[in-house]
């Protein structure tokens, strides 16, 4: 059995952190999957079905410029499939979805013993 005095750790950096990569960068792929059964529609597919086969593969590229700046380029690449019931007809595509691009400003840093304080703001549009 181990016994412990005290222990210290730091949780998941919020949204307004602090730049993650002052001076360097990171690009990172994420994707996410999602199938379901066929709607019950015979014939033509209505425009509020869900699509039978979704995929969605985000690229996203963050720079720390300046020790207060990051700079972050988000692209979505999506694709949907629509299908019936009886497998007869079967629409959907893949294109590119809704770009992000949004700047980090850390405004705030204050460091002592017990750790560090930061608030920054992010924008874009």
């Amino acid at each position: 059995m181990i016994f412990a005095e005290f222990g210290m750790a730091q949780g998941p950096a919020p949204e307004t952190a602090p730049p993650l990569f002052p001076g360097g960068a990171l690009l990172s792929y994420g994707s996410s999957f999602t199938s379901s059964n066929p709607t019950a529609v015979q014939g033509e597919i209505p425009l509020t079905a869900r699509p039978t086969f979704s995929y969605q593969g985000d690229f996203t590229f963050t720079w720390g410029f300046y020790p207060n700046f990051d700079l972050t380029l988000t692209v979505p690449i999506v694709t949907n499939h629509f299908r019936t019931a009886g497998d007869t007809h079967t629409v959907g595509g893949t294109n590119l979805g809704d770009t992000m691009l949004l700047a980090k400003y850390r405004f705030y840093r204050r460091d002592s013993s017990r750790g560090t304080t930061q608030a920054s703001v992010t924008f874009g549009p």
